[in-house]
């Protein structure tokens, strides 16, 4: 090889492959691979990953949205695109989804762009599990139908809610911070507290009314979580200055119940709920 044909890498350390796009083109490249179009490709990818999967979500992971790890490791799978013939590029991706994102699946840059995606009934319907702890919880009480949820508790789902506190100092001190009017959040979060007792909890039967849990906490509010059957957590942050619907969304799913970002959630959801007051 010639002295003209050698590049040197010093003169590109600024390069940064764009690994969102490696991802799309991965995702893109197997359902080619497999002569499949956007819907029969989400019909395998689905009882592989026990997602919902639509057609849509196919199309926007190949163009739009950098797709969740499992979906990239599975799409490999089904391909059966593992060691022989890979690249630089690929070593890089899937170092990236296997070390630095653990349990990573997906970012999205607003609660809007997350739901949707992911609608709450794709979220909880057949859920048996359900622990949500933030302020006044308008996913599960506002998004989600009271038919529904009661549906899930009667066919023996466990749902435990966990409120800010509407008569406590930490809502008054993030309404003022957030420049909220005076009461203004302590007011929906005890409507929707109201809601979900005289609306599901007071409806069940009997032997049903167990499976309904809600407390309250008073304490700095940071994140919104929502954890599904152990193994899906939805988190979103507080931040200062920021509308609820405007902030980040982070879905986390389980890959170890001792590393990665879902046993770190999974604690905290446990240590407020044991700190919080029955309703």
């Amino acid at each position: 090889m010639s002295d003209q044909q050698v590049v040197s890498l010093a003169n590109r350390a600024r390069f940064k492959p764009d690994l969102g796009q490696l991802a799309r083109d991965r995702v893109a490249s197997a359902r080619r691979a497999l002569d499949a179009s956007p819907d029969e490709f989400a019909g395998l990818l689905a009882p592989l990953l026990n997602w919902n999967i639509t057609a849509e979500m196919i199309e926007c992971w190949e163009t739009e949205i950098v797709p969740p790890g499992d979906i990239i490791i599975a799409a490999g799978l089904m391909t059966q695109d593992i060691p022989t013939g890979r690249t630089v590029e690929s070593d890089t991706l899937d170092s990236l989804v296997r070390d630095r994102y653990s349990d990573l699946a997906a970012v999205f840059s607003t609660r809007t762009d997350f739901t949707d995606m992911f609608s709450p009934r794709i979220l909880f319907d057949g859920a048996g599990a359900i622990d949500a702890v933030g302020l006044s919880l308008n996913l599960l009480c506002q998004q989600y139908p009271d038919t529904r949820l009661r549906a899930l508790l009667d066919r023996g789902a466990v749902v435990r809610f966990l409120f800010i506190d509407p008569s406590g100092d930490a809502v008054r001190r993030y309404e003022a911070d957030e420049g909220y009017q005076p009461g203004q959040i302590a007011a929906l979060t005890e409507l929707n507290i109201q809601s979900i007792v005289q609306r599901v909890r007071d409806r069940l039967r009997s032997d049903k009314a167990s499976n309904l849990s809600i407390r309250v906490y008073d304490e700095t509010t940071r994140f919104n979580l929502i954890l599904i059957d152990r193994r899906r957590c939805v988190m979103q942050p507080y931040l200062p200055g920021t509308r609820g619907v405007d902030s980040p969304t982070f879905l986390i799913n389980r890959a170890s119940d001792t590393r990665g970002l879902f046993p770190t959630f999974e604690q905290v959801f446990a240590s407020l709920w044991e700190r919080g007051v029955p309703r």
